[in-house]
């Protein structure tokens, strides 16, 4: 078992629990576990290892044995690698040229996401929240700073790529433009989300406690599988759709 496990998100301190979760999380990228076994396998470990919530800890996001916090943890650092993988599939001249911007797609019936979309510097194109595929707006869209999935942790923020001819027909100011292949390294993209993780949990605790939680209890087999992560083929008329 190795000593220096990876950066898990909102994983603590404990490096036996953080090489359990980075097993658990490499099984939900490999869709060989779905999330409520790894839910399991998470809590037997922390039942083995002796583990308890203090009293004002128990069953708020801060017990690392509640379906609510361990479901944080698993989604949050499954989404990000997935979304990683997506975006540096993407960054290929012949997918930007084919696909150079992407809309922003909402599962959520609860609330419009058009002000969170201005506020990150994006404009609207005839109702639709729609960028070039690297444009800063993306990072700023995103709570870990970064220019991909996950756009909001409990996942019902998602983004999907838009063909050039439908790109051009909205009339942007950027129409012509293909963006740029860039690259990044998904280590040094953990450690900058990692920095933001204590200040995100201080956000999340108190509508937690007031009855509002996040909801991250989304179907597994919906919402975990590596069809998302399949590459462009010259045969396909969609890139890497959610």
């Amino acid at each position: 078992m190795s000593s220096t496990p990876r950066r898990i998100l909102f994983g603590g301190s404990d490096p036996e629990f953080l090489q359990c979760a980075a097993e658990q999380i490499a099984g939900l990228v490999a869709d060989r576990v779905n999330l409520a076994a790894a839910q399991k396998r998470l809590k037997e470990h922390l039942r083995a290892h002796g583990y308890q919530p203090s009293d004002g800890d128990l069953d708020t996001l801060n017990d690392f044995s509640g379906d609510e916090r361990l479901a944080l943890v698993l989604q949050t650092n499954f989404w990000l690698e997935r979304g990683y993988r997506r975006w540096i599939k993407n960054q290929d001249a012949l997918v930007l040229q084919r696909w150079p911007a992407q809309e922003v797609v909402s599962f959520s019936h609860k609330e419009s996401h058009e002000d969170q979309w201005a506020l990150a510097g994006g404009m609207l194109f005839k109702g639709r929240m729609i960028a070039l595929m690297n444009d800063p707006v993306w990072e700023n869209l995103s709570p870990f700073g970064l220019p991909y999935e996950p756009f909001a942790l409990d996942g019902t923020l998602r983004a999907r790529g838009v063909l050039r001819q439908d790109w051009a027909r909205l009339n942007p100011p950027q129409a012509d433009l293909t963006p740029q292949p860039q690259d990044r390294r998904f280590i040094q993209d953990l450690e900058q989300a990692a920095a933001r993780c204590e200040d995100l949990l201080r956000e999340l605790l108190p509508s937690a406690e007031q009855g509002d939680p996040l909801d991250l209890s989304r179907s597994a087999d919906a919402s975990f599988s590596s069809a998302d992560l399949r590459p462009v083929t010259s045969s396909e008329g969609t890139m890497n759709q959610p």
